[in-house]
C-alpha cells in the first residue's frame, strides 16, 4: 500500500500483478513515474511557452512509461504525448517547445540517460486544419472513429488497407494486432499489459501469421470476452 505524505489521494494499492498483467483498480510504479513525469513536462512546457511570449490556452499531456520483461525487468521508454493550444506558435515552434521541456524537465533529467524518452508535439488547431476535424477533440462522437476490432474487421475482409491505419512507421496489420488485443485487455480491468511495450516489436515481430490472425479475429469480434492470454512475439 501506498501513501502520499500530502494527502493528496487516498492510499494506493500497487501489486506485481498490476506491473504485468492487470490493474484491477491498482496502480504501478511505471503509472506513478509516468504522473510524474507528465506533469513535470506539462509545467516546464507551459513555463517556457510563456517566457518565449506565448502562454497555452490548453495542454493535454500524457505520459506512458513501458517496462520491458526482458533479459529481467526494466523500465525502458517514457513516451510523452502532447496536444496543445497556444495563439501566436507554429507546429514547428511547438514542438521545438516541446522538445526543450522533455530534455530539460527536472523529472526527464532524473530519468535521463536510464530509459529513452520521447515526445509527440501537436497543436490542435494545426491538426484540425490539416486532417479537416470538424468535431471537439477533447469529446470525440463515437461516429468518428473505428475501434481496433471495427478497423481490423475491415481489413481481414479486404475492405480497407491495414497499412493505412497507425501513425509514423508503426502501421499496418501487426500494429492493428497490437491494439486489437490491448482493447480487449483494458476491457478486462487490464489497462496495463505485456502489449504495451509495442515499440520493442522489430524484424519478425512485425510479420502476423494466418494462425495469429485468426486468433485475433474474435477479440475483434467481441473484444469484452473473457480474458485470453497472448504474449507479445518480442516477449516470447
Amino acid at each position: 500500500m501506498l501513501s502520499l505524505k500530502s494527502g493528496a489521494t487516498p492510499d494506493l494499492p500497487v501489486t506485481w500483478a498490476s506491473r504485468t498483467e492487470r490493474s484491477d483498480g491498482k496502480t504501478s510504479p511505471e503509472e506513478l513515474i509516468a504522473a510524474a513525469h507528465a506533469s513535470c513536462f506539462s509545467m516546464a512546457l507551459s513555463h517556457g511557452l510563456s517566457e518565449g511570449g506565448n502562454p497555452p490556452d490548453r495542454l493535454e499531456v500524457s505520459a506512458t512509461v513501458t517496462l520491458s520483461l526482458d533479459d529481467g525487468p526494466k523500465v525502458s521508454s517514457s513516451h510523452l504525448t502532447v496536444r496543445g493550444v497556444v495563439p501566436g506558435i507554429d507546429a514547428d515552434g511547438f514542438a521545438a517547445a516541446a522538445q526543450g521541456a522533455a530534455e530539460n524537465c527536472p523529472i526527464s533529467g532524473a530519468l535521463k540517460g536510464n530509459l529513452e524518452i520521447t515526445v509527440d508535439a501537436q497543436l490542435d488547431d494545426v491538426q484540425k486544419r490539416q486532417l479537416g476535424v470538424r468535431f471537439d477533440t477533447t469529446d470525440v462522437p463515437q461516429a468518428m472513429f473505428l475501434t481496433a476490432g471495427d478497423a481490423w474487421r475491415l481489413c481481414r475482409s479486404g475492405a480497407a488497407d491495414a497499412e493505412s491505419f497507425g501513425h509514423g512507421t508503426a502501421t499496418g496489420l501487426w500494429f492493428m494486432r497490437v491494439n486489437v488485443v490491448r482493447d480487449h485487455y483494458a476491457l478486462n480491468e487490464s489497462e496495463v499489459s505485456p502489449w504495451d511495450s509495442w515499440r520493442q516489436a522489430h524484424g519478425p515481430d512485425l510479420i502476423v501469421s494466418e494462425q495469429e490472425q485468426r486468433a485475433a479475429d474474435p477479440l475483434a469480434e467481441r473484444p469484452d470476452a473473457a480474458r485470453t492470454e497472448l504474449t507479445p512475439p518480442w516477449s516470447a
